[in-house]
C-alpha cells in the first residue's frame, strides 16, 4: 500500500472547521506516563499510545475526519 502524506492543520482552521460544523475525531498518542499526568484531554477523545496506533490504524472510522495531537 502506497503510503501517503498526512495533512497538517493549524489550530485556527481546525477551529473554523468545527464552528463550520465539522465533528473530527481527536486521537491523542501520547505515551501513557504523559497523557495521565496532564491535566488538560479533549472531551470524547481517543487515546492510542504510538506503538499501537498502527495496530488499532483499520478499527477507526473512515466517515470523520481524524485529528492526531
Amino acid at each position: 500500500m502506497e503510503e501517503k502524506p498526512v495533512p497538517e492543520i493549524s489550530a485556527e482552521e481546525l477551529r473554523q472547521q468545527i464552528e463550520a460544523g465539522s465533528n473530527p475525531l481527536f486521537i491523542d498518542v501520547r505515551q501513557p506516563n504523559l497523557y495521565d499526568r496532564s491535566p488538560t484531554h479533549i472531551s470524547g477523545d481517543r487515546r492510542i499510545p504510538p506503538a499501537e496506533f498502527e495496530t488499532d490504524l483499520p478499527d477507526l472510522p473512515k466517515d470523520r475526519d481524524i485529528v492526531v495531537y
